[in-house]
């Protein structure tokens, strides 16, 4: 979206616009900008280049960090470890995979040697379930 930030800033602009129309409302840069514009005649600050900049530009930045941190590889590997969860184990067959996905909670656990062995026992609790 970065790519095509002044086609959808114009578009978002103009919605603004419209909007502040309907409502009767001028649209116009905040006072300390109009100030400083005044100040420096030769300024070519817009109201919508000014949105575009303070705005736009900065929510569209802060949307793809969001994504990238809920993404990340990190993340998708924690997601993975919903394999984990009793109810999901007894419908999936339990096989060492799940003991790797849980390598990204080793750190948390209070034994992270027996992770292992912690396995073991649930996999023979399961076995002993479905039957």
């Amino acid at each position: 979206m970065m790519e095509y930030i002044e086609v959808y800033h114009e578009f978002w602009f103009e919605e603004a616009t419209d909007l502040a129309m309907k409502l009767d409302t001028q649209l116009k840069l905040p006072g300390k900008i109009r100030k400083a514009r005044q100040g420096n005649l030769g300024s070519q600050l817009t109201s919508e280049s000014y949105y575009k900049e303070t705005l736009s530009v900065p929510t569209m930045e802060h949307i793809i960090q969001v994504l990238k941190d809920m993404f990340s590889e990190q993340h998708l590997k924690a997601l993975k470890g919903s394999s984990l969860v009793p109810s999901v184990m007894e419908q999936l067959k339990f096989n060492t995979s799940e003991e790797r996905r849980a390598d990204v909670y080793r750190s948390d656990l209070p034994s992270p040697n027996t992770l292992s062995a912690e396995f073991h026992c649930w996999r023979i609790k399961w076995k002993q379930r479905e039957r």
